[in-house]
């Protein structure tokens, strides 16, 4: 008992959790592999994080001296990567995301073995309740991975945002292959975003694809759109 005691404790000094603790970053957590960063290039990162986000981020995870995973301040809304760029004339922090028409998301929806659908009664606070998923198959899985797998279907080109005060119950939808899982929140004007593995993902479907996944959800998803 007491060399298992003794293993346990030694377990426990070396366990990632105990030896990196947190630091704390113009009032942002950082943590992971901060200690390998210089502290002017961490500062960097987290100045750039907080100017190209929406709001600043919950925390950091530093992966290496090169590469990090920005947390949103919405907790549903995963990560992005930003990674220090070096080259000849300049070396900075960028963001490098993932788009939600990216080719490995379309094949994603395309390819995945499960398909759900899920209320969202306040699209601008969106949250993904597990216990309210309903499983899509036959025609409407069909209709709708022609629609969100289609990559002629999303908006090719540069947008900008003007968030509504208010917005009517929407849905959201999840789509899963073994352990990997693609969970999308749509909003007014086509506006999707979402997480892909906890990663970050968004993008905006063209303009006459929009009133086409409005007229899916009226056809097969009257329940989702009434609920509270």
């Amino acid at each position: 008992m007491r060399h298992l005691l003794l293993g346990i404790a030694l377990g426990a000094l070396c366990s990632p959790v105990l030896a990196y603790e947190a630091t704390r970053i113009r009032d942002v957590p950082v943590f992971g592999q901060w200690h390998d960063v210089p502290i002017n290039e961490l500062r960097e990162a987290v100045d750039y994080a907080i100017r190209h986000s929406y709001k600043p981020p919950s925390r950091i995870e530093v992966i290496d001296r090169e590469g990090m995973r920005v947390w949103l301040s919405d907790p549903e809304m995963g990560w992005e990567p930003l990674r220090y760029v070096r080259c000849c004339t300049v070396s900075e922090w960028n963001f490098e995301g993932e788009s939600a028409d990216s080719p490995r998301v379309l094949r994603f929806i395309r390819t995945a073995s499960e398909a759900y659908i899920f209320p969202v009664p306040d699209p601008l606070k969106p949250h993904l309740d597990r216990q309210r998923m309903r499983r899509i198959e036959g025609p409407a899985r069909e209709a709708l991975v022609g629609l969100l797998g289609e990559p002629s279907n999303w908006y090719d080109g540069l947008y900008n945002l003007v968030g509504p005060k208010h917005e009517p119950p929407g849905v959201g939808f999840v789509f899963r292959q073994g352990a990997s899982e693609l969970i999308l929140f749509q909003e007014t004007g086509g506006f999707i975003r979402g997480t892909f593995n906890d990663q970050h993902v968004q993008d905006m479907l063209d303009g006459a694809a929009t009133p086409k996944l409005l007229s899916w959800e009226r056809t097969y998803a009257p329940q989702e759109l009434e609920s509270k």
